[in-house]
């Protein structure tokens, strides 16, 4: 009896202090289709998926609403401005128009799930997009109810700062005041930058950014801008303005990004690999990370060693060619001309890689063409089937 006794107690206990299932944790099936619908809709160009989830309002409110402003607005006789601003906003945003415009279609996009996480009863969903050959994540701060998973705000790493938070020093810097004239011609001259960036006049649009005025050019976001501009034309100054960033906000998250683009301008390859670990525990291994990791090892000279981490990038994304080439590259610098001409047997009907091709992508390595591994391959094409 006494030891049943014990045995009854235990089983008390165990049960007494089994930890509790938090509420927010059941949503989480929900929030995991929603992550997949944003990957899928996107991988087929359905950029409207982002609007569709995207709670406007709420987005709006959180730009516009400051007690602060406000009462400064109600002092001054200004109420209209922020109803004819946030009518305005609500009607011209779109998250799909704000992230994917300017994205060069002849190079491989992506907008993959990093991960999502919950701090308390908050749902978060960390993408990761790639797109002109450069890497950034977007942080989505989720709000689930019974109709769908609805998008509040977004952390762009790149900035260092959530959406709203940008959006709101535009709509502080355009309350009227002694110097609203110098304010509405630096959002024309930003707008001009802007469509020259996207038409790839780099030079004219860096000229246009540098006309407006030094407050504006003060600002954090418009700094990054400035960056994103001149990472178009790599040189000394696009160097010195990476670092004065670099040293002026040593602690966010952007400056990771901002570091690896640096490095890798620099050939410092070592500190690449280092900032891209740190990527790696902040969200975890993805495709793009290995291609980047391979690139910094080949750039390196350490074939052996990339040829993991293109291997996993190009398996886990068949349909992007640039890793593979590049790992048949690696290949070929390397002198391993079996490896390399094995990966062109493995991938010559993915890539519809033909002999004429290969040549006039690796024209600078004769000695591979020279090569017995190369002659056999080429030889498997019948002379008549050759492909032009």
């Amino acid at each position: 009896m006494k030891a049943e006794l014990i045995c009854a107690s235990i089983a008390i206990l165990a049960i007494g202090c089994k930890p509790k299932t938090h509420p927010a944790e059941a949503l989480r099936p929900q929030v995991e289709e929603f992550a997949d619908r944003i990957e899928t809709d996107l991988a087929n160009g359905r950029i409207g998926v982002l609007d569709m989830h995207f709670d406007k309002a709420v987005f709006v409110s959180r730009v516009v609403d400051d007690q602060g402003w406000d009462n400064f607005l109600a002092d001054n006789n200004l109420l209209t401005y922020k109803e004819e601003y946030k009518t305005n906003l609500t009607q011209t945003l779109t998250l799909g128009g704000l992230f994917l415009s300017g994205i060069d279609g002849s190079k491989y996009f992506a907008y993959d799930l990093a991960k999502i996480y919950r701090i308390d009863d908050r749902w978060h969903a960390v993408f990761r997009m790639y797109a002109n050959d450069a890497i950034n994540y977007h942080d989505l701060l989720l709000r689930i109810d019974e109709k769908k998973v609805w998008i509040e705000d977004v952390y762009i790493m790149a900035v260092g700062r959530e959406l709203s938070k940008i959006m709101q020093e535009s709509y502080i810097a355009g309350i009227p005041g002694q110097d609203s004239d110098t304010r509405k011609q630096d959002n024309l001259l930003l707008m001009r930058a802007k469509n020259l960036l996207d038409m790839e006049f780099y030079e004219d649009a860096l000229a246009t950014f540098d006309s407006i005025s030094q407050t504006s050019k003060d600002q954090k976001a418009l700094r990054l801008f400035k960056l994103q501009i001149r990472a178009n034309i790599p040189n000394e100054a696009y160097v010195r303005e990476l670092e004065i960033f670099e040293k002026d906000y040593p602690s966010d998250a952007g400056t990771v990004l901002l570091q690896i683009d640096k490095n890798f301008l620099y050939g410092n390859y070592p500190e690449v690999l280092k900032s891209l670990v740190q990527l790696e525990k902040l969200y975890g291994n993805d495709p793009v990370v290995d291609y980047l990791h391979a690139n910094a090892l080949n750039l390196l000279g350490k074939c052996a060693e990339a040829s993991p981490y293109y291997e996993t990038a190009v398996n886990t994304k068949p349909d992007w060619q640039e890793p593979f080439l590049n790992w048949v590259e690696c290949r070929v610098k390397s002198r391993d001309y079996a490896g390399a001409t094995e990966l062109l047997t493995r991938y010559q009907a993915q890539y519809e890689l033909t002999p004429v091709y290969v040549k006039y992508l690796f024209d600078k390595d004769p000695n591979f063409f020279l090569s017995k591994s190369y002659a056999a391959w080429e030889a498997s094409f019948p002379g008549d089937d050759m492909p032009l």
